[in-house]
């Protein structure tokens, strides 16, 4: 992975115009492709024929689509099988290269911070693990309530915790966020 400056100059009709486009990029490689993130998050992908990389430096800007799920999603021929990429673990592959894409370890999960989806700045996105990528699935469980009071908990590792007993559910479901934040740190 590295970083470089792209200049791209054209002629006018008549004379010697250039105009200077300077774009800042990421280019990278998965397996037997090249790909380049623009400064303005539009993926472009190397070029093939016949299996080869074209002589001449074609990139195509990578189409993606939103699958049922809000992600968006591009498919593409590596090493002869096709395969589908998710636009945010593109973009966190090409930030973070010694990240292995298509590692499937319920550990190696790509999480939206905001619970956008379609939101794929690198700012946004982090490496958790699925549990923690549950927990910020954005719905608050509802507190029980219990001899006049609210039980904020939460389970954990396959065992319930008891964060604290609240006066109002307002106050079960604040203590509850913010023993979630203890948790990301």
């Amino acid at each position: 992975m590295y970083r470089k400056k792209r200049l791209r100059k054209w002629n006018k009709f008549i004379g010697q115009f250039y105009y200077i486009i300077i774009h800042y990029m990421i280019e990278f490689k998965i397996k037997d492709r090249r790909f380049r993130m623009m400064d303005d998050r539009t993926i472009h992908v190397r070029s093939i024929n016949r299996g080869k990389e074209t002589t001449r430096e074609i990139w195509r800007q990578m189409k993606f689509t939103k699958n049922c799920n809000g992600y968006y999603i591009f498919y593409i021929k590596l090493d002869g099988v096709q395969v589908n990429l998710l636009k945010h673990r593109l973009v966190y592959l090409a930030h973070n290269p010694e990240w292995d894409i298509f590692d499937t370890n319920p550990d190696n999960i790509i999480d939206h911070i905001n619970r956008d989806r379609s939101d794929n700045r690198i700012e946004n996105l982090r490496n958790v693990t699925r549990r923690l990528n549950c927990l910020n699935c954005g719905r608050l469980p509802k507190p029980l309530f219990k001899n006049g009071k609210w039980v904020a908990r939460v389970n954990r590792y396959c065992e319930l915790q008891i964060i604290g007993e609240y006066d109002t559910q307002e106050e079960a479901d604040r203590a509850y966020l913010e023993h979630l934040a203890t948790l990301f740190e």
